[in-house]
């Protein structure tokens, strides 16, 4: 009964927050557009924005390893093997630019 409440909470946090987040990416893709076409800045925010919801829901134990491998200015491809449905927020929470 516990889990079943942490998780719909969790899922109108989720919903709740969305909104405005997805708002404040709006006015980033708008004002960075004619300087950064890589989109870096929005993905730096992207990758907050999933982090936010890994880090809410203490159930979760998130380790990420070799991230200090990761050279800033390369953009690399992540490849998930979906073993659950965290894999994307996860993947953001690396926090590097990827496609």
């Amino acid at each position: 009964m516990m889990g079943r409440l942490v998780t719909y909470s969790f899922f109108v946090i989720v919903a709740l927050t969305s909104i405005p987040l997805f708002l404040i990416a709006l006015m980033i893709r708008l004002v960075t557009y004619p300087f950064d076409r890589r989109l870096r800045f929005l993905h730096l925010f992207t990758c907050f924005w999933a982090s936010l919801y890994s880090w809410m829901l203490p159930a979760w134990k998130v380790r990420i390893e070799g991230r200090e491998s990761v050279r800033k200015n390369v953009a690399y491809t992540v490849v998930s093997n979906h073993q659950s449905q965290l894999d994307l927020l996860i993947a953001f929470r690396m926090s590097f630019h990827f496609k």
